[in-house]
């Protein structure tokens, strides 16, 4: 099994990502809210439901699971991308042939970390129904603390793998450069070859996301930047030639 050559890359061109992520989003800001609502809204609706709920920690585990779903969305935004660089305004339909033309290996690994979030989602709340004591209505600070900690680990883990084996997959896949086996391997590859520089890009996607998650508003403006930044870097890691 062949694995493409990943290019190294500074810590310090994650600021170039962003920008360009920015650059992108403002050429065509009114499909990247269009895909982002979605999302935005059930945001929100969480936010208030769980807000009224008394159930607030319970954000942080979607955020955390929202990670695992997020680089999906980097195929339809190569769409998007794609028509940019042939010089014309996006539209809705290029970022729908992003997913119209990837082959299955996509789908499959879509398939798999949607499971993944569905286990993490479903096992961490019943760790919170069962640890979390709402006596009169109110969650005592030690076992919320106790909960976000333990669960802040284990989102960790998943989170990293996935991370680590979706970050440069999704792109490989949706542009047919390689097969599912090799696009994971090469993914695992660039990440071991930009350590430094990966780990401070996981970080920066970890936190726009939770704070998009707490001020759902800010989600219809950091997917598609995030996506568009993911895909800038994506094309300077995995250069076409």
């Amino acid at each position: 099994m062949s694995v493409l050559l990943p290019r190294k890359v500074r810590p310090a061109r994650i600021a170039a990502w962003l920008a360009e992520g920015w650059r992108r989003f403002r050429a065509a800001p009114g499909v990247a809210l269009l895909v982002a609502a979605p999302p935005t809204l059930i945001g929100a609706g969480l936010l208030v439901a769980f807000t009224a709920g008394g159930h607030l920690p319970l954000l942080a585990v979607l955020g955390g699971g929202f990670m695992l779903l997020g680089p999906v969305l980097i195929a339809g935004h190569l769409g998007l991308a794609r028509a940019l660089a042939a010089g014309r305004a996006p539209r809705f339909a290029d970022f729908a042939a992003g997913y119209r033309r990837a082959p299955p290996g996509l789908w499959g690994l879509a398939g798999v970390t949607a499971l993944l979030f569905a286990i993490w989602v479903t096992d961490m709340a019943v760790v919170y129904g069962m640890f979390v004591d709402h006596a009169e209505g109110r969650a005592r600070t030690a076992d919320v603390i106790a909960f976000l900690g333990w669960g802040g680990l284990a989102g960790l883990f998943f989170a990293l793998t996935i991370f680590v084996c979706t970050a440069f997959a999704v792109p490989l896949l949706a542009e047919r450069r390689a097969t599912l086996p090799q696009a994971v391997a090469s993914s695992v590859r660039a990440v071991g070859a930009n350590p430094v520089t990966m780990a401070g890009w996981g970080c920066t996607l970890a936190g726009a996301v939770f704070a998009a998650i707490l001020l759902p508003p800010l989600l219809a403006l950091a997917l598609p930047l995030l996506a568009h930044a993911s895909c800038a870097a994506y094309r300077e890691v995995f250069p076409a030639d």
